[in-house]
């Protein structure tokens, strides 16, 4: 992934481990999925955290929702993140045995996954308590 200014279109940085991309809902803030975690970036480029998150190698994106960045691994895993941090605040076995291909989705505070057997899961983003 490169990141370049909107202004001049100079290139600013550039990521090789970067499989997907989400943008946060105001357009803030990005995150990257990399095989070994996640790494959010402010609209500049810099870096907020790095969490690491055992994701495998699906490239599918994250999911940000209001204040929270969900992911999905290979293993059939989804791993709730806090915004601001980057704490792993749940891990949720979407599909024993099976992988989960597509991105999570998040509307209205709740997320959605789907895996390879068919499944489609939905749980509510605030499951951890509010500083």
């Amino acid at each position: 992934m490169a990141v370049f200014t909107a202004d001049n279109g100079q290139l600013e940085s550039v990521n090789s481990n970067a499989v997907s991309i989400a943008v946060s809902p105001d357009g803030d803030w990005f995150c990257i999925k990399q095989s070994d975690g996640v790494t959010r970036l402010d609209a500049e480029g810099e870096i907020s955290w790095t969490s690491r998150v055992d994701l495998g190698t699906v490239p599918s994106a994250p999911a940000i929702g209001q204040d929270d960045v969900h992911v999905a691994s290979s293993a059939g895993v989804l791993a709730s993140l806090n915004g601001e941090d980057g704490k792993i605040y749940r891990r949720f076995r979407l599909t024993p045995g099976h992988w989960v291909l597509a991105a999570p989705s998040v509307a209205d505070g709740v997320i959605y996954a789907s895996g390879m057997d068919g499944s489609v899961t939905a749980m509510r983003t605030r499951l951890y308590p509010e500083d």
